[in-house]
């Protein structure tokens, strides 16, 4: 048998016996609450931002300057 590359035998690491704590699982964490205001202040400020937009468009004043205070004013 002709071999060009011989392998050295795997040596296994003896285990050492130790005595491990195993502690208790965490208990299961609380559900998160949300407040429901916290999910209308979003819906009223987009109605308000899009019924805006559509104010300024109705009124013609979307190409004039006063678009650009309200704005500013916005932000």
């Amino acid at each position: 048998m002709n071999v060009l590359y011989q392998r050295s035998p795997r040596i296994k690491p003896a285990l050492h016996m130790e005595e491990m704590e195993i502690l208790r699982p965490p208990s299961e964490p609380n559900k998160p609450s949300f407040s429901l205001i916290s999910i209308i202040i979003p819906v009223i400020m987009t109605a308000v931002t899009i019924g805006f937009y559509v104010y300024l468009n109705m009124s013609g004043k979307m190409g004039s300057n006063n678009y650009f205070f309200f704005c500013f004013l916005y932000l």
